[in-house]
């Protein structure tokens, strides 16, 4: 009887042993729940590394900034007045020289020399414009329409036609539609371009060049061609 109980005891251990052994074997394969791989404590990823080819942008430039200066070594102006006026202006040209030369600065345009001259005879001065011997000039506008082909025309002053053409050879590249826009600006917006033209045409009014205007001007001029050619026969 006692090796009877004696054998039940040791298969009720033989069967304990073994379901121990199973449940440590379960553990150490993961039956159960895993850590997160690293440290555990929700470390962030690394950052993507700039690849051979990939560089940082540059900067933008800022929408505020200035544009460059214009620039020009020399400026020759010449202004086509009565006699009386010529004899008054020889005493101002170097006064005239520096108001336009102060007017170009102040719309960011540099002229490191500024020479202005009178003359008496438009056809003259229209000729010299048109050939680049003369940058910039004050005419009389049948004069200008003469050779037009060869000159830009910028500011005008009186009406039905207009009597004077502020005008730009176009024989000078370097003096392009934005000197001319600058230039149209420093002669009625700042007060030292006021003060040239005053001094070359006391009472007159300037306002921009319009192809209306020239259009008059060349309209009195073929009247004025055809009254002398009418005359002649």
């Amino acid at each position: 009887m006692r090796r009877g109980w004696f054998l039940w005891a040791l298969a009720l251990l033989c069967i304990s042993l073994a379901a121990c052994g199973q449940g440590t074997q379960a553990a150490q394969t993961g039956g159960g729940a895993s850590l997160p791989a690293g440290n555990g404590v929700g470390t962030a990823d690394p950052l993507p590394e700039e690849g051979p080819g990939e560089t940082a942008e540059a900067p933008e430039e800022s929408a505020g900034d200035e544009a460059e200066p214009l620039s020009l070594d020399t400026l020759t102006v010449e202004a086509v007045v009565d006699w009386e006026t010529a004899e008054r202006m020889l005493t101002s040209l170097e006064d005239m020289s520096r108001w336009l030369k102060e007017a170009l600065g102040e719309e960011n345009c540099l002229v490191e020399e500024v020479a202005v001259t009178v003359n008496t005879a438009g056809g003259y001065t229209a000729q010299a414009l048109a050939a680049g011997g003369v940058d910039v000039a004050l005419l009389p506008a049948v004069d200008f329409i003469a050779w037009e082909e060869d000159a830009q025309a910028l500011l005008v002053s009186g009406e039905n036609p207009c009597e004077t053409v502020a005008a730009v050879t176009l024989s000078r590249p370097e003096l392009d539609d934005a000197f001319c826009q600058t230039l149209a600006a420093a002669l009625t917006e700042t007060e030292a371009g006021e003060q040239f033209l005053t001094a070359c045409r006391p009472d007159a009014v300037f306002a921009s060049a319009s192809e209306e205007a020239l259009q008059a001007v060349r309209d009195y001029a073929a009247d004025l061609e055809a009254q002398e050619h009418g005359g002649a026969a």
